[in-house]
């Protein structure tokens, strides 16, 4: 029973590992991209791969795939087309359906994962996918919030210049990807500070959300490595 119950778990695994790699690269090749021309581009093909790798990595079923497939093309084709024509309306748009994007994955990998009855190795990547999904959802958040209601964040006392546009200067992206991620981790180093109320909020609400996903994930792939392993023993006993 239990080899069998690993076997349907092997045959169901889903390409979480290909998502877990999109994710690290855009994660350490931002911060460079941040210091030449051209970043707006380069974060558009970053969060391109990502997305893609979101569709190749939800495909369970006809629904989901198609829905993935639609939010991907859609928020990746407007986000290009306000690039080129300069239209901020059309890269805020863009902006919000990669945001959508990204939650829809993020939810998708998280019930897989919840769902699976034995630890694999695509359960821990699809765990740290999440977990990283998180942390680029509040990036774009952040870049959102700035430009609404600019002066939010503060970076060593002085305001993010470039956060007025999310066509031509998209650098500021890097530094809230920086922020996004030191507030899911809970360090909280100081050098960038959210002064006004929504924006402190939103980094309220990643450190809790941050905190109750790992207690959430991490209870679970324990609880499913006990069960394999009482699964094993009462197989043996047999």
């Amino acid at each position: 029973m239990a080899d069998s119950g690993k076997a349907e778990e092997a045959s169901e695994s889903k390409p979480f590992a290909f998502l877990l790699f999109a994710l690290v690269v855009m994660i350490f090749v931002m911060p460079f991209a941040a210091q030449q021309t051209g970043t707006s581009n380069v974060l558009r093909g970053l969060l391109t791969l990502v997305m893609l790798a979101g569709v190749f990595a939800s495909t369970q079923s006809r629904a989901i795939l198609g829905s993935s497939v639609f939010l991907a093309v859609a928020s990746s084709g407007m986000a290009w087309a306000g690039e080129w024509s300069n239209v901020q309306g059309l890269a805020v748009v863009a902006y919000f359906g990669t945001l959508t994007n990204i939650i829809f994955v993020a939810c998708i990998v998280g019930v897989t994962i919840l769902r699976r009855e034995c630890v694999t190795a695509d359960a821990v990547f699809g765990g740290l996918s999440v977990f990283l999904l998180i942390g680029v959802a509040f990036m774009i958040i952040y870049g959102l919030v700035e430009y609404f209601q600019p002066g939010s964040f503060l970076v060593r006392g002085e305001e993010i210049r470039g956060a007025d546009s999310l066509t031509r200067e998209a650098g500021s992206f890097s530094i809230f990807l920086y922020l996004s991620f030191i507030t899911l981790a809970t360090v909280g180093f100081g050098d960038i500070l959210p002064v006004q109320p929504f924006a402190q909020m939103m980094c309220a609400a990643e450190g809790i959300v941050g905190q109750i996903f790992l207690a959430v994930i991490v209870a679970r792939l324990i609880g499913m490595s006990l069960a394999s392993r009482e699964d094993g023993d009462g197989h043996r006993g047999v």
